[in-house]
């Protein structure tokens, strides 16, 4: 996975405090400290807890991010899934185009062949997704053929 995440457009990635946090420490930062932190309540970084996100992240960027929520004691940080996973998939749309193998992809990425191609077209192969579109599909053809009761013969309207 590319270290390079600043051209990524997380407007459409993340959720608003998350922006916060990319927008005070940068993406890359934001990333490691998801990586080691994410899924879980934290406290905000203040004094002596400010060196555990210092670790993970450097001083001045704990410091700024205890700017970031002052007032605030905790802090949920999400999990950085839903970012990898589109920075992946990106990386996967650009090799393509570039003429990588699909096979190539497939063991680079630890994906099937059919997950890669599902990425490719911009469709990562959501079942629920599909199941969702499958059920409004068969919605809208019994539609098709229902008739108004007034189109119905007498017979029918009275049975």
């Amino acid at each position: 996975m590319s270290d390079d995440l600043a051209n990524v457009e997380i407007n459409r990635l993340v959720a608003p405090q998350l922006r916060n946090i990319v927008a005070v420490i940068g993406m890359p930062l934001t990333v490691r400290l998801l990586r080691k932190k994410g899924g879980t309540k934290a406290r905000v970084p203040r004094g002596a807890d400010a060196m555990l996100f210092a670790r993970i992240i450097g001083e001045e960027p704990a410091r700024n991010l205890a700017r970031l929520f002052t007032g605030q004691p905790y802090v949920t940080l999400p999990k950085v899934d839903k970012i990898l996973m589109e920075i992946r998939d990106r990386e996967i749309r650009a090799a393509a185009a570039a003429g990588e193998k699909l096979q190539d992809q497939a063991l680079k990425h630890d994906l099937t062949e059919r997950q890669v191609l599902n990425i490719r077209r911009g469709d990562r192969g959501d079942k629920f997704r599909y199941v969702v579109e499958q059920a409004a599909r068969r919605s809208l053809q019994a539609d098709l053929f229902e008739t108004a009761p007034s189109q119905r013969p007498k017979d029918e309207r009275t049975a």
